[in-house]
């Protein structure tokens, strides 16, 4: 399977469809509302959260998502991945370790940006 991982920003279309569907996924299929458009946009305007998709031949289908965020607190930088979620008809293929690994790179990035040590959490349903 050739996919892509993409960041997704605010200059770009997005397609919430493909987020509320994967956003059902990871609700176990339980119906969940939908996620306004505008809601993904308001949360992009933040430059400490970055939400990732993985686009395959169709680059408006979202084969998969996860997010991650930074924060400072009182002693220490910290991160959450949240959102780890892929299409049931691409599971089986590797997606889920392979945004998770970008993830994780992603945080390597930051630190190494900031020449800072971070500790990483993962909030998300397997």
């Amino acid at each position: 399977m050739n996919v892509q991982i993409k960041r997704l920003t605010l200059d770009m279309p997005i397609n919430i469809e493909s987020i509320n569907r994967l956003n059902i996924v990871l609700n176990e299929g339980r119906p969940v509302p939908a996620i306004p458009r505008s809601d993904i946009r308001e949360a992009l305007k933040n430059p400490l959260f970055f939400m990732f998709v993985v686009v395959g031949d169709d680059p408006n289908y979202y084969l998969g998502m996860a997010s991650i965020f930074f924060q400072r607190n009182a002693s220490k930088w910290i991160s959450e991945i949240h959102d780890v979620a892929v299409d049931g008809k691409a599971q089986g293929f590797g997606l889920g370790k392979l945004i998770t690994k970008h993830l994780m790179e992603t945080a390597r990035q930051f630190c190494g940006d900031r020449n800072i040590k971070l500790k990483i959490s993962l909030s998300s349903r397997p």
